[in-house]
């Protein structure tokens, strides 16, 4: 029966080799049926059902060859089966047999090899793929095996060598290329990494695994367009990839485009609602645009699947912060510390949560201990020397310019960051030409990155003039709310409002409100925000009444002797007009500062919020005119009275006189403990949260500034603003 059934297989082995895989089948089917015991007939059919993936008829097509005939050849791919079955501990057992029954075939130790490392017995795979090189030395793939069994177990010097020898044998190996790559990347050399993965891509140019791992080193590099090209490319290849799509949230955040970011993040919980790192990344995203309401919840959702994660913890405990639940995110960041004291972004959130909370000597620790597990985080260093003086000689300082000359390279907002610190060192020590220098080129880098269009500013300045104009606010007139609960301090940022709020928190009757986005939010509940505001409706009794309730609705509750509530969101002064008519009998305080000095000071500053005219001295001045023009129109259209102005220069000259002036316009009694407002123990979370720590001075008060070359761009803006 043999000798009938060899001339149809020896047909069925011509046809496999010359790929014709369906008539191959169908002639090894025959032989088999004409002998079912036909031990090559079995192998070559179990061979070419695993060439088409089907992994399950290949396995049963083997083990019958093996039983009949346990060949090493039948061993070594009855291995292959059940690895691809994902059957690990069985296709060990069977390429261990092959090997063992011929071991001086290297393709036998490269099956073992493959399963071993699969199995993640890393050395083991080393062994088997060294074992294989040595047999067959002109074989790139055992030097490639050595590569990546060197690389799983993280000697990415050694691996890069592995690999070298792969491509010397063969150039044109994508896998040692891609493998080579990753060593790289891992190692921070992503220019060197990114050519190699394209040279991958010249060879497999649909390959998304290799789009996917050039989107990563873009993206460590601050790269933005180029990654998220590439992560398309990626997930075209692989559409069900939570990975890619989380990944294309990171490059859509760092172009700004942050709505299409939470589609991104959206659609990576979508495929993986599990998954931490995308709930985390779309409640990032959503606070980006200011949409609150629905942030904490995600953060809530990512610690209940992962209670015990010490990121998670400190991504909720830095939600609680602006919230003003400081407390809360102590617990929760002593928690995350607990569960992982080497973390360094625990002791980084300590900080600042120590900070805002008024302990100044317990933040500098927390941030020490930060930089000392993370030495190359420049956010730590901004932190450490925002939360107290900076003193000549600090080693620090050194530490912190030799981050950009230790050949490894800084993201672009690490760069930044680091610029700025260092300019709040060199002021420190009274290196004032060299700050500035260090705030020109960090400001710059800052707004290469914003999407700020003066444009856009101008009119919306212009669109709110014209719908808050004197006949709108005098129709108006007495039909808002009649709430004496809050106390608005606007104005521009960096001109006193800190200081102007904190000598109010420190009267017994007033409860801080901080740096609330309440009214804001109020304002988009209240009319459409596609529609927006027509001139009817600012002076309609029942949408001001709707937007002053759902405003204070928003409003903590007031303790027991607290009678009113401070509100020091600066980017109100936009919305004055509309809080007076919704609020008449409210407090608004207009901070002012020297032009000069008030602009210098926002361009010394790397704001959290989205203050993106900060970044530039021809921007900084035509803004701040166009401020002064608003308030001007406040003045203009308002009852006389309706707004206190309070100059800086002038409390600090006389803190008593301008204190008093303050409660007599906030209906408060005299208290002496506004004097002592740097002893007020509150949460201050704005970049003047170390000054209102200390008594009143004068060294912000007419400051060094740059010759005037430097400085004409902000005085052409001021124009008729300087003095």
């Amino acid at each position: 029966m043999l000798l009938t059934a060899e001339p149809d297989f020896d047909t069925g082995l011509t046809l496999h080799r010359a790929g014709r895989l369906l008539e191959a089948a169908r002639t090894y089917a025959a032989v088999i049926a004409a002998e079912p015991r036909h031990a090559p007939a079995l192998l070559y059919l179990g061979v070419l059902r695993l060439q088409q993936g089907r992994a399950e008829e290949a396995e049963s097509l083997l083990r019958r060859s093996v039983a009949q005939e346990p060949s090493a050849a039948a061993q070594a791919n009855l291995g292959a089966a059940l690895l691809a079955l994902g059957r690990i501990d069985d296709a060990i057992a069977a390429h261990t047999a092959a090997t063992e029954a011929e071991p001086g075939l290297a393709d036998f130790w490269y099956g073992l090899g493959n399963a071993l490392r699969d199995a993640g017995r890393h050395e083991d795979a080393l062994a088997a793929f060294e074992r294989m090189a040595d047999l067959s030395p002109d074989q790139p793939e055992g030097a490639y095996g050595v590569g990546a069994a060197l690389q799983a177990l993280r000697r990415f010097g050694k691996a890069v060598a592995a690999y070298d020898q792969a491509l010397a044998l063969d150039p044109g190996f994508a896998e040692a290329l891609y493998g080579k790559a990753t060593c790289l990347q891992f190692g921070g050399r992503h220019e060197a990494a990114i050519s190699l993965f394209e040279q991958v891509l010249a060879i497999l140019p649909n390959d998304g695994d290799t789009h996917h791992a050039i989107a990563i080193s873009l993206l460590d590099q601050d790269l933005g367009p180029r990654a998220l090209e590439h992560l398309d490319r990626a997930i075209q290849a692989d559409p069900a990839s939570d990975e890619r799509h989380y990944r294309r949230g990171d490059a859509l955040m760092l172009l700004d485009r942050h709505k299409d970011a939470e589609a991104a993040y959206r659609k990576a919980s979508e495929l993986a609602p599990k998954r931490v790192e995308a709930i985390l990344g779309l409640a990032s995203a959503m606070e980006a645009q200011a949409v609150d309401a629905e942030v904490l919840p995600l953060y809530e959702q990512a610690r209940a699947l992962e209670p015990e994660n010490a990121v998670v913890l400190c991504a909720l405990a830095s939600a609680l912060l602006p919230l003003d639940r400081h407390e809360e995110a102590m617990a929760l960041l002593d928690e995350a510390k607990a569960l992982r004291p080497n973390l360094p972004m625990v002791w980084g959130g300590l900080g600042h949560a120590r900070e805002q909370m008024g302990d100044m000597e317990g933040a500098q620790d927390a941030f020490r201990e930060a930089l000392r597990l993370a030495p190359r985080r420049p956010g730590f260093y901004a932190g450490l020397f925002n939360a107290g003086k900076v003193a000549a000689g600090d080693p620090l300082i050194e530490a912190l310019e030799n981050l950009a000359t230790d050949g490894r390279t800084l993201r672009r907002q690490e760069q930044i960051a680091r610029l700025f610190a260092l300019a709040k060192a060199y002021d420190d020590i009274g290196d004032k030409a060299r700050a500035f220098d260090c705030l020109l080129e960090g400001n710059a880098m800052k707004r290469a990155t914003t999407n700020y269009d003066e444009s856009k500013d101008i009119a919306a300045h212009r669109r709110i003039q014209t719908r808050l104009s004197g006949p709108v606010i005098r129709a108006g007139a007495g039909r808002g709310d009649p709430t004496e609960v809050p106390i608005f301090v606007l104005g521009m940022p960096r001109s006193g409002s800190t200081l102007v709020e904190q000598i109010l928190a420190s009267h017994p009757m007033v409860l801080p409100g901080g740096e609330r986005k309440d009214f804001g939010k109020a304002l988009r509940r209240t009319w459409n925000r596609q529609r927006g505001q027509s001139t009817s409706d600012m002076a309609n009794a029942e949408q001001l009444r709707k937007l002053a309730r759902l405003y204070l609705e928003q409003l903590p509750p007031l303790p027991p002797g607290k009678t009113r509530i401070t509100d020091k969101m600066p980017g109100n002064y936009l919305t004055a007009g509309l809080i007076h008519t919704a609020m008449p009998n409210a407090r608004i305080i207009h901070t002012r500062r020297d032009p000069v000095d008030t602009c210098l000071s926002c361009f010394s500053k790397l704001f959290g919020d989205k203050l993106d005219w900060t970044y530039d001295l021809g921007e900084l001045g035509p803004f701040y005119r166009r401020y002064q023009d608003m308030m001007e129109h406040w003045e203009d259209v308002l009852p006389p009275g309706s707004i206190l102005d309070v100059q800086y220069e002038d409390v600090v000259d006389d803190l008593e006189g301008q204190a008093r002036r303050l409660l007599d316009f906030c209906g408060l009694p005299w208290d002496e403990a506004c004097l002592s407002f740097h002893k007020t123990k509150r949460a201050v979370r704005t970049a003047s949260v170390a000054q209102v720590r200390e008594p009143i001075y004068r060294r912000s008060v007419g400051k060094w500034r740059p010759d005037e070359a430097v400085l004409r761009p902000l005085l052409d803006g001021l124009a008729s603003q300087v003095p």
